[in-house]
């Protein structure tokens, strides 16, 4: 009686084992397409920052015309707040701020044709 529990026990231990050495593939895999997954739902956050971005400073050059780039600016950077997108106003790599010019840039040039 006491073979058969001991047999037991070691055929529970190494299924046990088994099914962890077999869980280890699986949890790299998983964990490296997490990865890929935030790539991809990072640049999909990224143009839809950058589409909102211009939906703004397109309603900014419609509400306040030509001229008066400060209030255009300050219209668009309170938008995006509101939105949830936030600026870093304190260094020179700010990228909303750049997101804003290049913006702005796209606009004159289709203004242009």
């Amino acid at each position: 009686m006491e073979s058969i529990a001991f047999w037991a026990q070691v055929i529970t231990a190494a299924g046990v084992l088994l099914s962890a050495v077999m869980l280890i593939p699986i949890i790299f895999s998983l964990k490296k397409a997490n990865r890929y997954a935030a790539v991809f739902s990072s640049s999909d956050r990224f143009f839809t920052i950058l589409q909102i971005v211009r939906t703004y400073v397109y309603a900014a050059e419609q509400l306040y015309g030509n001229g008066k780039g400060q209030e255009k600016f300050e219209y668009v950077k309170k938008a995006l707040i509101d939105e949830g997108i936030i600026s870093n106003d304190s260094g020179e790599n700010d990228r909303v701020r750049a997101l804003i010019e290049a913006a702005v840039r796209e606009l004159k040039y289709l203004e242009r044709d």
